[in-house]
C-alpha cells in the first residue's frame, strides 16, 4: 500500500512538472509550427543566466520538448519555414560584456530534436531578426549586432545555404528591430530598431518601417508607433495587417500600445492593452487563429505571461 501510493505520488508530481510553464525570461526566440499547431520557445536570459531549453505550447498548456541542441544563448532569432514544415534558428550571444560569445550557426527543429545545418554563412550576431518570405521561399535574415559593431546586411537561407543578398537604399544597421512578412503585398517589412551600440538616444532609437520586394526597399509613410527597440511585429492573416505592440522607448520606459500597418497607413488598434512589455515576442496561431504574445520585460521584470489578442482585447491566458 505505501508503495502504490509512493509511485501515485511520484505520477503525479512528473504530471505536475511537465505542465509548469517556462520560467521568467526576455530574449529568446519564438515561432509557430503551423503543420503540427504548437508554439514553440527556445533559450532566452534572466539575470544573467543563458538558457537552452526549448518548450511547446498546444493551446491548452505548456511541455518541455528538449535540453539538448543550441547551446544556452540570448537573442537568437527563428522562424518557421511553411515549405520545409521545419523551424530554423540563427545566432544569438552568451557571456557577459566583457567576455561576448557570438553565434552564427543555423539550426533547424522538427518537433522532435534539434538539427545543426550550418556554421557557415552570415557572420556570428545578436538581436538580428529572421523571416519566412513565402513568396520566394527563402528565410531572411536582417541586422543584428556583434561586439561594438551594428550590422546592417541582410542574408538568405535557401534550405541548403545562406546567401548574402545585395539591397541598396534601404534601413540604416540596426538591431533590436522588428520583422514580418506582409502576405498581402509579398513584402518582407522592417520596423524600429536601435542603431547604435550603447544607451538609447531620440536619435538611435527609430520608428521608420521599411518593405523589401526580393529587389529594392521602400520606405513607408504616414505617423505610426513612436521610435522603439525591443519591439516584435506579427502578420494577422484573418484581418490582413501587420501588428506591432509594445517595445522599449528612448526614455527608458516601455510601451503598452497597439498598432496596425495595412501595406499603406498605420492606425491604432481598439484593444485592452497588456502590461508596458518589451523584449517578449509575438506569433501568429494559425490553428486558434489568434497572436499569441510570451514573455519579456513586465514593469522592469523578467515574465512568463503568456497573451493572445482577439479582434478587440488582449487577455491573458497563463
Amino acid at each position: 500500500m505505501k508503495t502504490s501510493t509512493f509511485f501515485i505520488a511520484l505520477f503525479c508530481s512528473v504530471c505536475a512538472l511537465a505542465q509548469t510553464p517556462p520560467s521568467p525570461r526576455y530574449s529568446f526566440a519564438l515561432a509557430f509550427d503551423e503543420a503540427r499547431g504548437k508554439l514553440v520557445m527556445f533559450g532566452g536570459s534572466n539575470k544573467g543566466q543563458f538558457m537552452n531549453d526549448t518548450w511547446e505550447w498546444d493551446g491548452d498548456k505548456w511541455e518541455l520538448k528538449s535540453q539538448e541542441g543550441p547551446s544556452p544563448r540570448n537573442s537568437p532569432a527563428m522562424t518557421y519555414d511553411s515549405k520545409r514544415k521545419t523551424l530554423v534558428l540563427f545566432g544569438g550571444d552568451a557571456g557577459n560584456w566583457n567576455s561576448k560569445k557570438y553565434f552564427g550557426d543555423t539550426w533547424e527543429w522538427n518537433g522532435v530534436t534539434w538539427r545543426l545545418l550550418s556554421s557557415e554563412g552570415p557572420p556570428a550576431r545578436t538581436n538580428h531578426t529572421l523571416t519566412y518570405d513565402k513568396q520566394r521561399d527563402r528565410v531572411i535574415l536582417f541586422g543584428g549586432i556583434v561586439d561594438q559593431k551594428t550590422m546592417g546586411d541582410m542574408w538568405e537561407w535557401d534550405g541548403a545555404k545562406w546567401t548574402q543578398a545585395t539591397a541598396t537604399g534601404g534601413p540604416e544597421a540596426r538591431f533590436l528591430h522588428a520583422s514580418a512578412y506582409d502576405e498581402g503585398v509579398k513584402k518582407l517589412l522592417i520596423f524600429g530598431g536601435n542603431t547604435v551600440v550603447g544607451p538609447p538616444t531620440k536619435e538611435s532609437i527609430k520608428g521608420d518601417l521599411w518593405a523589401w520586394d526580393g529587389t529594392k526597399w521602400e520606405l513607408g509613410k504616414g505617423d505610426g508607433p513612436s521610435p522603439r527597440d525591443h519591439v516584435d511585429m506579427v502578420y494577422d492573416p484573418i484581418i490582413k495587417r501587420v501588428i506591432v505592440h509594445g517595445g522599449g522607448m528612448p526614455d527608458g520606459s516601455s510601451a503598452s500600445d497597439t498598432w496596425e500597418w495595412d501595406g499603406k497607413a498605420w492606425s491604432v488598434r481598439v484593444a485592452k492593452s497588456t502590461a508596458p512589455l518589451e523584449g517578449y515576442k509575438l506569433a501568429y496561431d494559425s490553428k486558434n487563429k489568434t497572436i499569441l504574445l510570451f514573455g519579456g520585460f513586465e514593469s522592469g521584470a523578467p515574465s512568463s505571461s503568456l497573451w493572445k489578442l482577439n479582434s478587440t482585447e488582449w487577455s491573458l491566458i497563463k
